[in-house]
């Protein structure tokens, strides 16, 4: 027969064990890697060889419908040069570019899933704004 002492000792050595194992699965949570897609942040670089200069440049998630700040802030896209958007997480955007005239091109879906790179043409830009 065990004596009252060893069964309160066991008792406290489970209780311990238990209280080791919970903390050791709490450490291995909070140092776990998180999913490959939250991790991950991309850039689209857009080259303005147009002859038009883009005032404006919106983003927004395509579930979201609603356009964030003017990416451009106080610049400009000039004609000829480049502008980078960054920290971009992975999934689809809606994106509209403005130009000197207020003409807007709108691009819906977009689908960024890993760095993209976009020249800006001046023919591809009246087409995305409905001129021939």
């Amino acid at each position: 027969m065990k004596n009252p002492t060893s069964l309160t000792h066991g008792r406290l050595d489970s209780a311990v064990l238990r209280a080791a194992i919970s903390a050791l699965f709490v450490i291995a949570l909070a140092v776990m890697p998180l999913p490959v897609n939250a991790q991950n942040r991309y850039s689209l670089k857009l080259q303005n060889d147009s002859k038009w200069d883009i005032y404006s440049l919106y983003v927004s998630s395509s579930e979201t419908q609603q356009w964030g700040p003017d990416q451009l802030g106080d610049d400009t896209l000039a004609a000829g040069s480049s502008f980078t958007l960054t920290d971009l997480i992975p999934g689809e955007y809606d994106i509209k570019f403005v130009d000197e005239d207020g003409d807007e091109c709108t691009l819906r879906n977009i689908k960024i899933f890993k760095n993209e790179s976009w020249l800006l043409t001046t023919p591809w830009l009246a087409r995305c704004e409905g001129y021939s």
